[in-house]
């Protein structure tokens, strides 16, 4: 019966890729996929970074993040030459070369999306929220309309376009002869100051956190403090709602953005857990069993 609930989430909330990328600083997977989205096609996470994803951005990344890192600015920015080699973005991307690369262009693309698997899965993030595990794989998940007001709703917030495409990163063990997954990590940002924090969150199959960590951090230098991170280890999206809990800002001088990681980190907590079980994530388990991921 588990397996089947398990196999009824999956169906009816995730578009699933069930792929291990091997090897977010400067941006999410989420707007790879609203680029995606929008252009009916696949890509690369060099597309916005130098050297895939975790590096720094390149020119086509710059602008789309100068210009509000949305689907709109995808659209403001097509007929710029963000890569200064005499074709338009929107060229390139007709052509399907990289409009982030000068040595890519309609006449010459090169080879940049043959090595697309490589470049998507950023392991030195992941081995920071599970430092124990050496293994992971990757789900791109879609929230469907009712889960995004469920979310809207628990939250008293508005879920932004990357927020409705969450990619849920599994730590994965072997045991017994199987690759069992024993947690979930996502990444994702505020509802404000978007392009100036990205937290990482990681919890085990009971929805207890296993860690935080600050993937981007633009906003105080004060919420790197180890001690301000720790603090959420073992809370669960239950003990961070309530009125009483007992996380503390990181310094005096920056409460306002500690508020922000807090906000960040119980959103990802209630999008995991409607998207996989309402209380807690012990069937994400269970997806071992019904596909074959490695």
């Amino acid at each position: 019966m588990i397996s089947k609930s398990m196999s009824q989430i999956l169906n009816k909330t995730v578009i699933c890729y069930f792929i291990l990328y091997a090897g977010i600083s400067e941006a999410l997977p989420a707007h790879r996929r609203l680029w995606e989205r929008k252009y009916k096609d696949i890509t690369s996470c060099t597309l916005c970074h130098s050297k895939g994803g975790g590096s720094q951005l390149n020119s086509y990344g710059e602008e789309f993040q100068r210009f509000g890192m949305s689907p709109g600015a995808f659209t403001t920015i097509e007929k710029r030459d963000s890569d200064k080699d005499g074709s338009t973005n929107i060229d390139e991307i007709r052509a399907k070369s990289n409009p982030g690369d000068f040595l890519s262009s309609p006449q010459s693309p090169t080879d940049w999306l043959s090595h697309i698997e490589e470049s998507m899965l950023p392991l030195d993030d992941l081995k920071k929220i599970f430092p124990e595990i050496i293994k992971f794989s990757i789900l791109e998940g879609t929230l469907y309309p009712e889960q995004t007001k469920k979310i809207e709703k628990d939250l008293n917030q508005k879920l932004s376009d990357a927020d409705s495409v969450p990619t849920f990163y599994f730590a994965v063990k072997d045991q017994e002869n199987k690759s069992v997954r024993v947690g979930v990590a996502i990444f994702s940002t505020p509802s404000s100051n978007t392009e100036k924090l990205i937290v990482g969150i990681g919890v085990d199959l009971s929805g207890k956190i296993k860690n935080v960590i600050l993937i981007k951090n633009k906003l105080h230098k004060d919420l790197n403090n180890k001690n301000f991170l720790e603090q959420f280890k073992e809370k669960t999206y239950q003990s961070l709602s309530q009125s009483n809990n007992d996380i503390k800002p990181a310094t005096s001088t920056s409460i306002k953005e500690s508020e922000l990681v807090i906000e960040v980190v119980k959103k990802s907590l209630r999008v995991i857990q409607v998207v996989f079980n309402k209380n807690n994530i012990t069937l994400i388990k269970e997806i071992n069993y019904e596909f074959a991921i490695f």
